[in-house]
């Protein structure tokens, strides 16, 4: 269920993926997997608020600590009651291969209404927008719980999905579905599915294909990219025509999905030469060399005896120094600081 966003959006991504190479893990990938660890075993009540944020600084420093009390003071804003942490979901009826494992959900019964919650906790740095499929399918899977529970009138029930992802916001991010919405996505996914199954699918380049694993011989991406150096090369030639804002707009689109392609390529060549050797027309070199002292100790002495000073002295930054305050000295941080721009980036015009 979590690859959702991407073979919903590329129904080819779900039969590529299928005959990818496995990928690698990077380390940002591992942290975040321990932070949601531990999230997991607060919320089940296996361990302490405290016991957890020690654990965190202990092995990813302030940073880790900061980051998952952002976390954790977000969800407990949602008063959950009961939740189902890391509870493994599915939707076998639709097919066999769509199951998960949900981060955590709840039910609450008061005064006769019931509301169906579910939360999804995100620890990286790209921004997950609250519409992602990912989090309705869970929603779907989810109230299979609700109806074995065998509520009289649960249908009637509120419901409602939500995203803790500390680096975007330091407050949940929610959202309430509608039961119609619901089911409209319902039927929507059915009909993906059955595409996918019978082998009718399509290629469709964009930021879902970032993490794609079968990105580096995707035949979308390497059509898009061939696209796009077409048509700059025939607006060069012309010398006299500019881009318009439609094909401007179309190719900003591309530009996370070919780089995603770009990045792909040069990594599986790094890979090639290493344990090949030899490809035509590359080979690897060594990066520009930059000088470092070979001994500190030898370096400052150096130095000193020849009059210089070997440290520069610089303000700590607002961030840095936020890290090290106590908590009662936070609140008073921002009547001293100031936020600048460095300048100007482009954005998407849905992103807040």
């Amino acid at each position: 269920l979590s690859a959702s966003p991407r073979w919903m959006a590329c129904t080819a991504a779900a039969v590529l993926a299928a005959f990818a190479p496995p990928g690698g893990t990077s380390q940002a990938a591992l942290d975040g997997t321990f932070q949601h660890l531990l999230a997991a075993q607060y919320a089940e009540g296996h361990a302490t608020r405290e016991e957890v944020l020690a654990a965190s600084e202990e092995r990813l420093g302030k940073d880790g600590w900061k980051l998952l009390e952002f976390a954790l003071d977000a969800t407990d804003s949602l008063n959950w009651v009961n939740p189902d942490v890391e509870m493994r979901v599915d939707l076998f009826e639709i097919d066999p291969e769509l199951y998960g494992s949900l981060d955590m959900g709840w039910v609450t019964i008061l005064d006769g209404l019931i509301e169906v919650h579910i939360l999804d906790w995100k620890f990286g740095h790209n921004e997950v927008p609250i519409t992602t499929p990912q989090l309705m399918l869970y929603l779907l899977a989810y109230l299979k719980k609700v109806e074995a529970l065998e509520l009289e009138n649960y249908h009637w029930a509120r419901l409602f999905v939500h995203i803790v992802q500390p680096r975007v916001s330091h407050d949940p991010i929610s959202r309430e579905v509608t039961h119609d919405e619901l089911m409209e996505f319902r039927l929507e996914l059915i009909r993906i599915v059955k595409k996918v199954r019978s082998g009718d699918v399509s290629y469709a380049p964009g930021a879902c294909c970032t993490f794609c694993p079968a990105r580096v011989g995707c035949e979308g991406l390497r059509h898009a990219a061939g696209d796009v150096a077409q048509f700059q090369l025939l607006q060069g030639k012309a010398g006299t025509e500019t881009i318009g804002p439609e094909e401007l707009s179309t190719n900003l689109d591309l530009i996370p999905a070919l780089d995603a392609w770009i990045k792909a390529q040069e990594k599986a060549a790094m890979t090639y030469l290493g344990a090949v050797g030899k490809l035509e027309g590359y080979k690897l070199v060594d990066k520009r060399a930059t000088r470092k002292w070979i001994s500190e100790g030898d370096a400052i002495l150096f130095i000193q005896q020849s009059g210089l000073k070997p440290y520069n002295e610089v303000l700590k930054s607002p961030a840095a120094i936020e890290k090290e305050l106590p908590p009662e000295r936070r609140a008073v941080l921002p009547s001293y600081v100031k936020s600048v721009s460095s300048g100007h980036t482009i954005a998407s015009a849905s992103d807040k």
